[in-house]
């Protein structure tokens, strides 16, 4: 095995989120099973990557809308007619755009090897409007597997010997430190200033790649996140052309991932791309300091979110022929990019105009998602700063919180355990909360700090609860104990309910049906789901009282409750005064029947 693929990490993928699928596995079987878990949470809140419709950002419903029709030539075909006579509306505009990407072949052939023509040809229109020029030419234009796919290729092409280093911001996304140790480069950290809003100087450009030519490498490209992974900053038109022209400067390639242009949540913070400063820089300057560019954009992220879809590009800017060739034969090696993702990507540069039918549905949802990442973000940096020992830095842009955390006495437990002490406080809040987090370590930090990356993708009613606790002791008087799978006393359930019964022999008279005094915490969220129907101390749903013949009258409602384990209340040996609320009613001789879940 090539023993670089072995010293390559990935921590957005490592060892905390490792421990979570394990988590997940074993609270599966456990409630499979009919058993308790042993963890202090109902469900996992996976913060640990930038995965929105993973945790409930929902899809926009004109990309998908059209892809369904791009997909299946059938429905496209019927779609004006036989759609609309049975009451499914599709907009005018989605199916005219349909026909527009059928007309370039089916989504189930090969295309040319840099994408479709007619997607390449909408992404420079995007990128001409955006920047508000120069002139974009199609064959500058990689549609990609996302931008990952774009970068590999760049590093490939790039990285030719062991000298061969890469200047890369620190913290950084780690797919950059991966693919340089994959392919035996040298990756040049310079560090942004998390006191200055993780901004960064020409000082601390100069001193990396000072110390890196004294140490033999060679500096071949410089890589910028705009706005930041981890780090959440959106960098100002003064640090992009200090950066343009220190790589203009020292003849590096300018590398700009810009897959968050669209995430960008502060008053008075804006996105600016590297290539409208690359080309000022150029033509304020006559040619003297001219910038060699790629930069890549994304279908994950932004407010499309359709990270399954693996769609992107990059742009070449001024780029010599004969590199752009040699690019072109590695992309041709890799046939084309998926149809599906090259569509996204069509989509995610020409949405619906002004005007047009989908457009006023486009907008609405646009405009709900940003606006829940925008206070999703406010608030968790807020929340994040009410800790004791943690400071957090504004997240502007992008998907993510990179607090700062972790006091010398844990710093010191952690080294006596051989761990890294942000792993460690990964790991514990993971096994104490549910919460799924990337140690700063896999992004990289200055040395003698500890971080930790938190996105705040998931929904704000997620965030907002507090992660559940373990349910109070039953009160006073009154003892259960957990039985078994099968059904116990007069209640005869179906067998696919999988719900586990009991009996309650409380010995009064009964006059009327028992009823759920005691509601739980709003904060509860059990595993097994019908949350509306679980009252305090386990206590899940009412399913009847004995009728004609001693049967139990089944509760309608129950049909979607699967409760994973029963608790029996017994008449204790001697009298005691009921808590207020917990149950309320008088209860039938020989007992009712409940349900119970923890």
């Amino acid at each position: 095995m090539n023993p670089r693929l072995k010293d390559m990490e990935y921590a957005v993928r490592g060892e905390v989120p490792i421990r979570a699928e394990e988590i997940a596995a074993e609270m599966e079987a456990c409630a499979a099973s009919g058993q308790d878990h042993p963890f202090n949470f109902s469900s996992l809140l996976r913060c640990n990557i930038g995965n929105p419709q993973s945790v409930g950002q929902p899809p926009i419903t004109y990309y998908r809308q059209v892809l369904s029709l791009v997909d299946s030539p059938s429905l496209l075909q019927k779609s004006s007619s036989w759609m609309f006579r049975r009451g499914t509306q599709i907009p005018s505009d989605v199916i005219e755009r349909a026909r527009s990407f059928s007309s370039s072949g089916s989504t189930g052939a090969y295309s040319h090897s840099q994408g479709l023509a007619s997607v390449r040809r909408d992404v420079c229109d995007f990128i001409e409007a955006r920047d508000g020029g120069p002139e974009c030419d199609i064959s500058n234009i990689f549609l990609l597997n996302g931008a990952s796919a774009g970068i590999t290729s760049v590093f490939t092409a790039l990285l030719a010997n062991p000298k061969d280093a890469v200047m890369v911001p620190v913290p950084q996304y780690p797919i950059y430190s991966a693919l340089i140790t994959l392919l035996g480069g040298k990756m040049i950290p310079y560090y942004l200033d998390e006191e200055n809003d993780w901004g960064l100087s020409v000082e601390e450009l100069q001193r990396a790649i000072g110390e890196a030519r004294k140490k033999g490498q060679r500096p071949r490209a410089l890589v910028m996140i705009n706005p930041g992974n981890p780090t959440g900053q959106v960098l100002s038109e003064e640090t992009l052309r200090m950066v343009a022209r220190f790589c203009a400067k020292e003849k590096l390639l300018f590398l700009a991932d810009e897959v968050y242009q669209e995430n960008v949540y502060l008053p008075g913070s804006r996105f600016v791309s590297a290539r409208k400063i690359a080309h000022e820089l150029e033509q304020t300057s006559a040619g003297a300091e001219r910038v060699e560019l790629v930069s890549f954009h994304s279908t994950s992220k932004g407010l499309i979110g359709e990270c399954g879809r693996r769609g992107g590009y990059m742009e070449f800017w001024n780029i010599d022929p004969q590199v752009h060739a040699q690019l072109y034969k590695l992309q041709s090696s890799q046939l084309c990019p998926n149809l599906d993702g090259q569509v996204m990507t069509g989509l995610m540069v020409r949405p619906p105009k002004p005007g047009e039918p989908s457009y006023r549905l486009f907008e609405e949802e646009s405009s709900r998602i940003f606006g829940s990442l925008q206070r999703k973000a406010a608030a968790l940096t807020a929340r994040l700063n009410e800790v004791d020992g943690v400071t957090c830095n504004a997240a502007a842009g992008a998907m993510y919180a990179f607090p700062i955390e972790l006091p010398r006495k844990a710093i010191e437990d952690a080294e006596a355990k051989g761990l890294a002490p942000d792993l460690m406080y990964c790991l514990s809040l993971l096994e104490a909360t549910g919460i799924v987090t990337v140690p700063g370590t896999g992004f990289g930090q200055r040395p003698g700090q500890w971080h930790f990356r938190i996105t705040f993708l998931p929904e704000e009613k997620d965030q907002a609860r507090p992660r559940p606790r373990r349910l109070p002791r039953p009160p006073r008087g009154i003892r259960g104990e957990v039985r078994g799978l099968r059904p116990r006393g007069s209640y005869e359930a179906r067998p696919r309910d999988r719900a586990l019964h009991a009996t309650a022999s409380l010995g009064q008279a009964h006059q009327k049906p028992l009823s759920v005094g005691h509601r739980p915490h709003p904060s509860f969220r059990p595993q097994v789901w019908r949350a509306d129907l679980v009252p305090h101390y386990a206590c899940h749903a009412l399913l009847g009282l004995p009728g004609a013949g001693g049967r139990a009258q089944r509760a309608p409602r129950l049909q979607e409750c699967r409760p994973r384990q029963a608790l029996i209340l017994r008449r204790p040996s001697r009298a005691v005064q009921r808590p207020r609320g917990f149950l309320s009613g008088r209860h039938p001789p020989g007992g009712g029947c409940l349900v119970g879940a923890w």
